[in-house]
């Protein structure tokens, strides 16, 4: 396998957010994670933004992802996110920002490893880079 995958040719499985050192999964979004980090937390997602993922007839998709990339890209929250890609019958695990991800690298890569999973960096938002 190469080092370098061009990951839009693949199927994302899972999605991960890893928030204050607690690894969220879900087989859907980054959205349902947070939904879960909430509900922890002890509130829930519309209670915080003002709208449901689930609403009948309402594909609030688009403003959910666009919360969560914030939340991931920002410095306010300690969270990071993560996506499992089936390639090539391996599973890859991608972090979506290095430089956020270096406070909790060793948690990171155990986790990867538990899994069997492979564990890569996502150079843009086309292609990733397979850490050995």
């Amino acid at each position: 396998m190469n080092n370098t995958i061009v990951i839009t040719e693949y199927d994302r499985v899972m999605a991960f957010l890893l928030y204050k050192g607690t690894m969220y999964e879900s087989d859907c979004n980054h959205q349902e994670c947070l939904c879960e980090i909430l509900e922890f937390e002890g509130t829930s997602y519309e209670e915080r933004y003002g709208f449901s993922l689930y609403e009948e007839d309402v594909d609030n998709t688009d403003k959910a992802a666009e919360i969560t990339y914030e939340m991931i890209q920002g410095d306010e929250y300690d969270v990071i996110g993560f996506d499992l890609w089936e390639v090539e019958d391996e599973l890859i695990f991608t972090c979506h920002f290095k430089k956020y991800a270096d406070k909790y690298m060793a948690y990171i890569k155990d986790f990867a490893k538990s899994r069997g999973y492979i564990f890569a960096y996502y150079i843009n938002s086309d292609t990733i880079c397979i850490v050995n």
